[in-house]
């Protein structure tokens, strides 16, 4: 009988191909356009009928995308709707110096169901 492969430390690198599984995740960018995201990453957020929080930064933020990613994370998981996960977002940016733009997805988008917040530099 063949022994299946259960490595625990196998790298998550094809876990879902073509989407952002973490922050800047190394799997090759999916053929479709529609698919692709240039998302740091992507939190599940179920609440006032969304489904996700994208996380957008400059390129020149690249070095700080992990903070700001498990900023949004800690944000998402206190705050539980859309108005108060503004405000903490707003307040952070603020107090690091950047800008920080929130974006719902309209009705018609694809990806309806998500919130996108896009990091700059203040």
């Amino acid at each position: 009988m063949p022994r299946r492969e259960t490595n625990p430390h196998r790298s998550q690198h094809y876990e879902r191909p073509g989407s952002v599984d973490f922050a800047f995740d190394d799997d090759s960018p999916n053929d479709a356009d529609v698919i692709r995201s240039d998302a740091a990453c992507a939190i599940p957020w179920v609440q006032d009928g969304f489904q996700a929080i994208q996380v957008f930064v400059d390129p020149v933020l690249t070095d700080r995308a992990n903070e700001i990613c498990a900023m949004v994370e800690s944000t998402s998981a206190a705050h539980r709707d859309l108005d108060a996960l503004s405000q903490a977002v707003l307040r952070y940016a603020q107090g690091e110096g950047l800008s920080a733009s929130i974006y719902e997805t309209p009705q018609d988008d694809l990806s309806v169901g998500n919130v996108a917040i896009a990091f700059t530099l203040g």
